[in-house]
């Protein structure tokens, strides 16, 4: 384990800091998830799929709108819609420590 200076004195990391690191790994550079087999089974979307998820009305993240989002989440290789509705997806729903 590598110590980080900012922690409990700068001698020893507080448990948040590997946790954190951990968390930290389970996306690629992409928003792609990096567990291994967490895409198995994952069917590709038909074209009639494709087709009708490109008529969906709002094509861009909200975030990216209403909070100026500079890496929202998700694969980059997916369109948003796609994304939102159709993609398995890995989140952090809270993180708390002493």
């Amino acid at each position: 384990m590598t110590c980080i200076p900012a922690c409990f004195g700068g001698a020893w990391p507080t448990p948040p800091w590997p946790s954190c690191q951990l968390l930290g790994r389970l996306r690629d550079q992409n928003g792609r998830v990096t567990i291994p087999g967490f895409y198995d089974g994952v069917a590709p979307l038909t074209k009639l799929e494709r087709q009708q998820a490109a008529r969906y009305p709002l094509k861009t993240p909200p975030s990216k709108n209403c909070w100026a989002c500079r890496n929202c989440l998700g694969n980059a290789a997916s369109p948003a819609t796609e994304q939102r509705s159709a993609r398995p997806t890995l989140e952090i729903n809270g993180l708390t420590s002493g």
